[in-house]
């Protein structure tokens, strides 16, 4: 595989009861909540995400604001070379990593 593209969840279990009614009341839980932390899919997408892309292999991954410091430091811990693209305001929105 060339590219992984993923919208994973990455709202920690404590902030849920605090979205706006229209997303937390209609979407599906586990389409939001990401563990204690909001980090627990980027933990197991991170360990296992390179046994499916091809060498020069991209895995894009939206993240949730303020939590760029946390994937790219696992990103890096697991082997893969990151960086973060900004959204229109400015805001780290998504990390790209490849495989070092």
């Amino acid at each position: 595989m060339d590219v992984i593209l993923c919208n994973p969840p990455y709202i920690p279990q404590y902030e849920i009861a605090a979205l706006q009614p229209e997303v937390r009341d209609y979407e599906p839980r586990q389409a939001l909540e990401a563990g204690a932390d909001g980090l627990a899919f980027y933990r197991r997408l991170l360990s296992q995400a390179g046994t499916f892309l091809n060498q020069d292999g991209l895995l894009l991954m939206e993240i949730g604001y303020g939590q760029q410091d946390a994937v790219l430091r696992m990103a890096h811990e697991n082997g893969w070379k990151a960086s973060t693209i900004p959204d229109l305001a400015g805001i780290a929105r998504v990390v790209a990593a490849q495989r070092v």
